[in-house]
C-alpha cells in the first residue's frame, strides 16, 4: 500500500502543478501515478455506480452527454470526459477525484479495454457500436468484440444496440437491455455502403438477409438458414421529427418524447443510448427531458458560427475510419443548402511520418460528396492529393476540387459567392487547428 499513497500523492500534486499552467493534465499525472504503482486503479476510491462508454464510433459523444446530464442532477462525477480513455488518461481522472464522487463515467477504449478491466468492475457498460477502423491498431470488428466479451464481469449490465449484430452478440452471460430503431422510410437505405462488416452469419455462417439497412451493417436482418436475427431492442425510437427537433421512444407500452440533442442518425443512436442508461437507473422522464433541451454536442465534435447569413460547422469526422467519415458524409449529404466543405483529414500523427496505410480512403463513401449542392471541396494537409485522387474516382467534377499543402491556406481558396453553409471536417487530434481554419474563414465571410 505504501506504493499506492505515494503514487496518489505524487500523482494529485502534479495535478495541482499543472492546473497553475492552464494544463489539463490528462495523462501525465496518471502515467506517473500507474509507474509507481501498477496496481494503482485497483486500490483508489471508487464511487458506488461506475459506468463504462465504449465501442468504435460516438462513445465521447455519449460519454459527455451523461457526465452534462449528472451535472444537471447535481451529482459530482469521477470522469475523463477531457482526456485519455486509455489507462493514463482513466487514472488521472481518479487523482482528480475526492473519493466522495456518486458516479464515475469512464470512456474507455475498445482495444485497451483488457486492461482497464483488470483493475475496474462496471456497473454499467455502453456499447455503442463496432464497426472497422485503423487496421492497423484493430484488426477486424470481430477481434474488438471478442477482447470486451471476454473482460467484462458476469455482474456488469450491458447496454447494447440491438441494431448492430456485431456488438449486440456480446455478454452471452450478462444482464443485456437493447436500444434500437424502427424502420423508417426516412432513414433506409436503397443501396449499401462501400464498407459493410457483417455479411455472413456468426452462429452457421450462411448469408445474412437484411430486411432494412440505415448505414452499413446498422439495420434490422436475419440468417437465411437458422433462427439468428437482430435483437428486439427494450427501448425504441418510433418516431424522428426532423423539423421540430425531436423523437418518440417507447419501452414496453409507454411512449416518451425527448428533443433531439444533434441531427444525424448516428447522434440519434448516441442520444437513445443515453437515454436508456438513465431510464435503466430510474432517472423521471421529466427531468430527462428537460435536461436534454440544454445540452449541447462537445464543441470538439460539433460547432456552428453564423455570419452575414452564412454558417460555418465545424465537424469531426474520425481520419482512418471508414465508416465514421461515411456516416459525416452522408449526412452532408441529405442537406439541401449550397455549400462547401474543407477537408482537413489528415491523422496528427501520421501527417508527421506519413506512413499510414491510405486503403480506408477506399472503404470510404466520397461518392456522398458528388452533389450539385456542394459548390467546393478544398482539401489541406500533406495526403491532399490522396484525397484528390478519391474524389475523382468518387465521380466528383476535377473544377470543384482544391488542393493545398497546409491546412490554414484552405480558407484562401474559398468561393464564398452563393454558399449558405461551409463545412469544416477535420481529425478528432486537429480540432485546435480547425478553430483556426474556421476564424479565417469568418475573417473571409466578414471581409
Amino acid at each position: 500500500m505504501f506504493r499506492y499513497y505515494l503514487a496518489l500523492m505524487i500523482g494529485r500534486v502534479l495535478v495541482f502543478l499543472l492546473s497553475l499552467f492552464y494544463k489539463k493534465g490528462t495523462q501525465v499525472p496518471g502515467k506517473v501515478a500507474l509507474f509507481l504503482c501498477p496496481h494503482f486503479l485497483s486500490y483508489v476510491k471508487k464511487p458506488k455506480t461506475i459506468i463504462a462508454v465504449t465501442g468504435t464510433n460516438g462513445k465521447t459523444t455519449v460519454c459527455n452527454m451523461i457526465v452534462d446530464l449528472f451535472l444537471k442532477y447535481d451529482f459530482s462525477i469521477v470522469h475523463n470526459r477531457n482526456g485519455s480513455n486509455l489507462m493514463d488518461g482513466i487514472a488521472s481522472a481518479f487523482l482528480k477525484a475526492s473519493g466522495k464522487e456518486d458516479y464515475a463515467v469512464l470512456e474507455v477504449d475498445e482495444r485497451s479495454f483488457i486492461r482497464v478491466c483488470s483493475y475496474l468492475t462496471f456497473d454499467y457498460l455502453i456499447v455503442t457500436n463496432l464497426f472497422r477502423d485503423s487496421m492497423r491498431r484493430n484488426a477486424h470488428p470481430e477481434y474488438i468484440r471478442n477482447i470486451i466479451d471476454g473482460s467484462i464481469a458476469p455482474s456488469t449490465t450491458l447496454i447494447l444496440n440491438a441494431d448492430d449484430l456485431i456488438s449486440s452478440e456480446i455478454g452471452d452471460k450478462n444482464k443485456k437491455i437493447f436500444f434500437g430503431i424502427d424502420p423508417m422510410e426516412k432513414i433506409i437505405q436503397k443501396e449499401t455502403n462501400l464498407a459493410h462488416d457483417l455479411m455472413i452469419c456468426p452462429k452457421c455462417n450462411h448469408l445474412l438477409i437484411y430486411d432494412s439497412i440505415f448505414y452499413h451493417h446498422i439495420g434490422k436482418s436475419h440468417c437465411s438458414n437458422c433462427s439468428f436475427t437482430s435483437f428486439l431492442p427494450d427501448y425504441h425510437v418510433t418516431e424522428m421529427d426532423l423539423i421540430d427537433k425531436k423523437i418518440v421512444i417507447r419501452n414496453f407500452n409507454k411512449t416518451s418524447v425527448y428533443p433531439m440533442v444533434a441531427e444525424g442518425l448516428f447522434n440519434v443512436y448516441n442520444e437513445l443510448a443515453v437515454i436508456t442508461l438513465f431510464s435503466e437507473l430510474k432517472f423521471p422522464r421529466a427531468s430527462l427531458s428537460k435536461f436534454l433541451k440544454e445540452i449541447h454536442i462537445t464543441e470538439s465534435r460539433f460547432t456552428k458560427t453564423e455570419k452575414n447569413n452564412i454558417e460555418v460547422i465545424t465537424h469531426m469526422t474520425k481520419s482512418q475510419n471508414s465508416i465514421a467519415c461515411s456516416t459525416v458524409f452522408q449526412y452532408i449529404c441529405g442537406l439541401s443548402t449550397k455549400r462547401a466543405i474543407i477537408l482537413i483529414l489528415d491523422d496528427i500523427f501520421d501527417a508527421k511520418k506519413s506512413s499510414e496505410t491510405i486503403c480506408w480512403l477506399y472503404d470510404t463513401d466520397f461518392e456522398f460528396l458528388k452533389q450539385d449542392s456542394i459548390a467546393q471541396i478544398i482539401i489541406g494537409g500533406v495526403r491532399n492529393k490522396d484525397y484528390y485522387v478519391r474524389l475523382l474516382l468518387a465521380g466528383v467534377e476535377k473544377k470543384k476540387i482544391f488542393c493545398v499543402e497546409k491546412e490554414l491556406e484552405t480558407p484562401s481558396v474559398l468561393d464564398l459567392s452563393s454558399i449558405e453553409q461551409v463545412f469544416i471536417l477535420h481529425d478528432p487530434y486537429t480540432f485546435d487547428l480547425a478553430k483556426k481554419v474556421r476564424e479565417k474563414v469568418l475573417e473571409r465571410i466578414e471581409d
